[in-house]
C-alpha cells in the first residue's frame, strides 16, 4: 500500500491531469449516451397504435389542445434529443484533439441517472403489460388487469417513468452546465448560464453556497414536471374509470391493495 501511494504521489503532474481529463470525457460521454438511450426508450411505444374502434376518447388538456400528444411529441422529442446527442458527441470528439478542458457537473450525472431510471421503469411496464401497452388509451379485445411487477406498487408506474425521464433529460440537456446546449449552442445568454451554476473557470461544488443555482434547477424541473402532470393526471383518472368499468370487483380489490397512483405514501 505504501509503495502504491508513493508511486501515485510521484507520478508526473501532467499524467495525472491527462488521466483526469480522460475520466471527465468518459463520464460526460457515458452520461449523454445514457440520457439519449433513456429518453428514446421512454418515448418509444412498444406496440403500434390501437385501431380507432379500440381507442378511448382523450380527456382534459390532451383532448382540447393536444390531440397529437401521443404521436407528435414522441416523434419530435426523439429527433431533438438525437440531434443534441450528435452535437454533444461532435464536441467531445473535438475536445479529444484539442487542449480544451472538458468539465461535467454533479447535476449532469444526477439528471442522467434520473433519465435512465425512468426508462428502466417504463421498460418494466412494457414487459408486464406486453401488447396491452399503447400510448393511446384503449381497451383491447384480450384486455386483462395486470397487477404484478411495478403495478403491485403503484397503479400508474409508467407515468412515474415518463416524468423521471422527461424531467431528467430536459434538465440534463437544457439546464446543466457543461452540456453542449448550455455551453456551445449560443442560445443561452451568459447571465442565464450563471444562474445554473459556475462554469469552467469557476469552482463547482455539489452544494454551492448560492441558493440561486438550486432555485434555477428547481424552477426548470418543476415547470417540466407540472406540464407533464397537467396532461397525465386526467389520463390517470380516465384509466382508473376505464379499468373499474371493465373489471369491476377485481379492480376494486386491486385498488384496495395498491392505494397510490404514482408515489407510494404521497399520491
Amino acid at each position: 500500500m505504501q509503495r502504491w501511494y508513493s508511486t501515485l504521489q510521484t507520478r508526473p503532474r501532467g499524467n495525472r491531469r491527462a488521466a483526469g481529463r480522460q475520466n471527465v470525457l468518459i463520464i460526460s460521454s457515458s452520461s449523454y449516451h445514457g440520457t439519449t438511450w433513456g429518453i428514446n426508450l421512454a418515448m418509444t411505444s412498444p406496440n403500434p397504435p390501437p385501431p380507432p374502434n379500440e381507442r378511448v376518447e382523450r380527456v382534459g388538456v390532451e383532448n382540447k389542445y393536444l390531440p397529437w400528444f401521443t404521436t407528435w411529441v414522441p416523434a419530435i422529442g426523439k429527433k431533438t434529443f438525437w440531434v443534441l446527442a450528435l452535437c454533444e458527441s461532435a464536441t467531445i470528439l473535438g475536445i479529444i484533439q484539442s487542449p480544451s478542458k472538458p468539465f461535467i457537473t454533479p447535476i449532469s450525472v444526477i439528471t442522467s441517472f434520473m433519465t435512465v431510471a425512468g426508462a428502466l421503469i417504463r421498460r418494466s411496464c412494457y414487459h408486464h403489460l406486453s401488447t396491452l401497452f399503447t400510448f393511446d388509451l384503449a381497451i383491447r379485445p384480450d384486455h386483462r388487469l395486470v397487477t404484478s411487477g411495478p403495478y403491485a406498487l403503484v397503479r400508474h408506474p409508467s407515468y412515474v417513468g415518463a416524468i423521471l425521464s422527461g424531467v431528467g433529460a430536459v434538465m440534463f440537456t437544457l439546464g446543466s452546465r457543461g452540456s453542449w446546449f448550455m455551453e456551445c449552442s449560443g442560445m443561452v445568454p451568459i447571465s442565464l448560464k450563471s444562474s445554473f451554476g459556475p462554469g469552467l473557470e469557476e469552482s463547482y461544488t455539489l452544494f454551492p453556497q448560492s441558493n440561486r443555482y438550486f432555485t434555477s434547477f428547481f424552477v426548470l424541473g418543476t415547470l417540466v414536471g407540472v406540464m407533464a402532470l397537467i396532461i397525465l393526471v386526467p389520463r390517470m383518472t380516465k384509466e382508473d374509470e376505464m379499468m373499474k368499468q371493465k373489471f369491476g370487483k377485481e379492480w376494486e380489490e386491486w385498488r384496495a391493495r395498491v392505494r397510490w397512483r404514482i408515489v407510494p405514501g404521497i399520491y
